[in-house]
């Protein structure tokens, strides 16, 4: 049983009713196993027609990297497929702050960070900041409590190489860290917001020198 390519072309007309572009999509498949994914991440969604009326869906959703396995028609894929490209669509246009982090520069990072270390009060202020974003995390953030353990760990980890790292690769770890976070844990662009919003006050009035 083949995708046939007007089945093709209804998946396309509904991407871009959805204000996506086709150009950030990448489209494979065999006759019978059709897939669509997002160009930059991890997003997907993949169909495999059992006979004529029945297909096997495949859905990478934008809020977890499990994969989603449901199976139905073809009006019941047609809708299932509309909500994967709403969902991706509206997380692609909601600002989380994290694009934003790195130009305003909360850190105060500077080309004399590159060699110089924490000075013993520069220490005490950073694990503060950190203990402060660590506290938030855990007391408001919405988000299940492995994915949060996670976070606190990373957090932790971060803690212990202050004696250890320059300040301009500390500060810059940090960043890399909490950015790469949100993405391997598929974190909603609410969530991701406010943890970038608790970066940013924890460490938003905190001046390291260099």
């Amino acid at each position: 049983m083949r995708i046939t390519n007007l089945q093709k072309k209804v998946l396309a007309d509904l991407l871009r009713d959805a204000g996506l572009n086709m150009v950030d999509f990448e489209v494979s498949g065999s006759p019978k196993e059709f897939k669509i994914k997002y160009r930059y991440d991890y997003f997907s969604f993949s169909l495999d027609r059992l006979e004529l009326q029945r297909y096997s869906i495949v859905i990478l959703p934008v809020n977890t990297t499990v994969p989603v396995k449901e199976n139905g028609d073809w009006e019941y894929l047609k809708a299932r497929y509309k909500i994967w490209l709403d969902q991706l669509s509206k997380e692609l246009v909601t600002p989380t702050g994290w694009e934003h982090f790195q130009p305003e520069n909360y850190l105060g990072l500077k080309r004399r960070d590159l060699n110089n270390l924490f000075t013993s009060e520069e220490k005490e202020q950073a694990k503060d900041a950190l203990n402060t974003y660590s506290q938030y995390i855990h007391h408001r953030l919405p988000m299940d409590g492995d994915a949060k353990q996670v976070i606190l760990a990373k957090l932790e980890e971060l803690s212990g190489k202050i004696d250890a790292m320059n300040k301009f690769d500390w500060k810059s770890l940090l960043i890399g860290t909490m950015a790469n976070v949100v993405m391997v844990l598929g974190l909603p662009s609410e969530v991701s917001g406010m943890l970038w919003e608790g970066l940013k006050t924890a460490f938003g009035r905190l001046r390291i020198n260099g």
